[in-house]
């Protein structure tokens, strides 16, 4: 089924079980170039054939760079293949992703589903990215919606402070 408006289906079947959750990582412009990932995790699945992801997150704060599964991404991980990761559809603090089983069985249990890479551009410290809505494919047509998605916060684990400079006796210095 599609809804008026909308770019992604709509199900009435719920998935109570499985957990969809985002870690964000990175962020500090000393050791990461200002770049953060946000890796989209499965936790219960069972007999996953295919998944869709609506993912938010602040343009104000970041920028999206690009999406990939990741490494030993779960579609894969028990010998099926899974070449139809994309990214489907983009808009500032957007983004639509899919993939599915193009050849295998279906998986179940835990793992990764996509990193998505991003660079700061502002005050990144409380970015937050959400997962607005999750469904899962499983064999046939039974397509399911997930209930229990979990956000995630960019928040600062470690600080730095970096030496002023040009040097403290000038009329001004500046400090990272």
């Amino acid at each position: 089924k599609s809804a008026a408006g909308k770019r992604w289906s709509v199900t009435e079947k719920i998935d109570a079980r499985a957990i969809f959750s985002l870690q964000a990582i990175g962020g500090t412009r000393a050791d990461d170039q200002g770049r953060v990932t946000v890796r989209v995790q499965a936790d219960q699945v069972e007999q996953l054939k295919g998944f869709g992801l609506v993912f938010h997150y602040d343009p104000q704060a970041v920028i999206w760079e690009d999406a990939t599964p990741g490494p030993g991404h779960l579609l894969t991980s028990q010998g099926s293949q899974a070449p139809l990761f994309q990214v489907l559809a983009q808009t500032p603090g957007q983004l639509i992703i899919g993939s599915g089983i193009t050849q295998g069985e279906p998986v179940s249990g835990h793992g990764l589903l996509a990193e998505l890479n991003f660079r700061v551009i502002g005050t990144a410290s409380t970015t937050r990215f959400d997962l607005v809505e999750a469904l899962i494919a499983r064999s046939g047509d039974d397509v399911r919606r997930v209930s229990q998605l979990r956000s995630a916060t960019l928040r600062p684990q470690t600080y730095y402070l970096g030496a002023n400079f040009p040097n403290p006796f000038n009329p001004s210095t500046s400090i990272d």
